[in-house]
C-alpha cells in the first residue's frame, strides 16, 4: 500500500519514508481525499541549489 503525506515544509505530496514525520492529527483535502500532514526530511530545491 502506498502511503502518502502532504509536507508542510515544501508544500508537496510525498510517499512516506522511514525518515519522514507524519502527524497523527491534521489532514489536507486533495482531490476529495484526506491526505495526512507531515514533514519530509528530504532536501528542498533551495537547499540543493545552495550546495
Amino acid at each position: 500500500m502506498n502511503h502518502i503525506m502532504y509536507c508542510i515544509h515544501c508544500h508537496a505530496i510525498h510517499r512516506v519514508t522511514v525518515r519522514d514525520t507524519v502527524f497523527k492529527t491534521g489532514f489536507r483535502l486533495v482531490n476529495g481525499q484526506d491526505v495526512p500532514l507531515g514533514i519530509c526530511n528530504g532536501k528542498t530545491q533551495s537547499e540543493k541549489k545552495a550546495e
